[in-house]
């Protein structure tokens, strides 16, 4: 995973003093725009249990680990290509394998498609991950292992574990007729993300980030046979970590973004996605799609302390978090996917439900953090400008001195 824009960061805390000034607007269309809660499932008509498994989940994730080293080029990337292809053919998907070169190395996106009958033209909704490792664990605290490849347990790994299973929930998804599925589902698989230069060096050399979801991004017109027709996109990047609490990622679509937190706290799972995150801007795999044109949102914590080290394995990956992160994601999708507002979404493990009418609706912080890091420099000048009012209107009130005293009339 490549590292978070900090400048941008840095101005967002330099604007957040004016936030009282906003918050007699904002709160007010909070309110309007409705607000999460528990809901009770008799008030929808179709009631979808959420299958995914963490267990299920966890298998993939150490198959993936074993792998190892499964960095572009290695015999281990090649290995988990093979067993996400196969996975995803045993759900029922159609995969699609995209072949491209990287500075002369071999790379491929692996790309699990689940259509819908009879509709050849439907819309589509993406869900993506990273598949490829790190070569080379540049952050390690440990200057003598900061040339060996990263385990990736939790960046690479953890979201493609979660995918792995949603396939399988995909399968019965698309099977289940009462559910009436209009839009096509792909599960996208990307090389070749990991290996940028995160400050401290290069995973590979002259590869640069997010190579697998940008030669997708450029192609996708051929891929799709209308790029138009791809609606959205959800990215899951660096889910698992055991302390893990999902950023507000800026370069997402915020009322997205923003309508994933709410979901996951009306199902249970708000350890996991708290109402104020921390908000950064992220160069991940969702930007090149962003840059086209589509919706997307990046699901993510950059603060893993084992990013881009040889401790990114199993022993700092959370089933847990691995869980809501899949649950949530498998609703999300439905929601997305199935035409009815009178859906209801029940998480058998916390026993809570969503449903459009009740859970829906930007948070204020959302919409206050958008609006003060797309306008900062705006607010800026008003600040300057009513500085310079107040000093202008100062010297017409009290002209300048003379250095004598007034004298006073007799």
């Amino acid at each position: 995973m490549c590292g978070d824009s900090t400048g941008r960061a840095r101005r967002q805390r330099f604007v957040v003093p004016v936030i009282t000034i906003f918050l007699a607007v904002i709160v007010p269309a909070w309110h309007v725009a409705g607000r999460p809660g528990l809901v009770n499932p008799s008030q929808a008509t179709i009631t979808h249990v959420l299958q995914f498994s963490p267990s299920n989940a966890w298998s993939h994730l150490a198959t993936l680990v074993s792998h190892n080293p499964r960095y572009p080029g290695t015999a281990g990337i090649n290995q988990s290509a093979a067993y996400i292809a196969s996975t995803l053919v045993a759900a029922g998907g159609t995969v699609i394998q995209q072949n491209f070169t990287i500075a002369g190395v071999p790379c491929k996106n692996v790309i699990g498609k689940w259509e819908v009958p009879g509709n050849a033209s439907a819309d589509i909704i993406i869900l993506a991950s990273h598949y490829d490792a790190r070569a080379n664990a540049t952050r390690d605290p440990d200057p003598g292992k900061r040339t060996l490849p990263v385990p990736a347990a939790n960046d690479g790994g953890s979201s493609t574990a979660i995918l792995l299973d949603i396939a399988r929930v995909l399968d019965a998804v698309h099977a289940n007729a009462s559910l009436g599925i209009t839009r096509e589902t792909w599960l996208v698989f990307f090389d070749a993300e990991d290996q940028g230069n995160d400050g401290n060096g290069e995973g590979m050399p002259g590869f640069g980030w997010t190579r697998g979801s940008s030669y997708m991004a450029n192609t996708l017109a051929s891929l799709a046979g209308d790029a138009s027709r791809v609606k959205f996109l959800l990215l899951l990047d660096m889910v698992g970590g055991t302390s893990f609490q999902a950023d507000q990622e800026r370069n997402s679509d915020q009322q997205q973004l923003s309508a994933f937190f709410s979901m996951a706290r009306c199902l249970g799972h708000g350890m996991y996605f708290p109402e104020t995150p921390l908000s950064r801007y992220i160069e991940d795999d969702h930007v090149p799609f962003k840059n086209i044109g589509i919706p997307c949102i990046d699901v993510i914590d950059l603060d893993y302390p084992q990013w881009h080290t040889t401790s990114d394995g199993l022993a700092h990956v959370s089933a847990a978090a691995m869980g809501a992160v899949g649950k949530v994601a498998e609703g999300f999708m439905l929601a997305r996917i199935a035409p009815s507002t009178a859906l209801a979404i029940v998480d058998p493990g916390t026993g809570a439900t969503w449903t459009a009418s009740s859970c829906t609706g930007a948070s204020w912080w959302f919409l206050l953090v958008a609006f003060l890091g797309d306008y900062w420099w705006l607010l800026a000048l008003a600040g300057l400008a009513i500085i310079a009012f107040a000093w202008h209107a100062r010297q017409n009130v009290h002209p300048g001195n003379t250095g004598e005293k007034q004298g006073i009339p007799r």
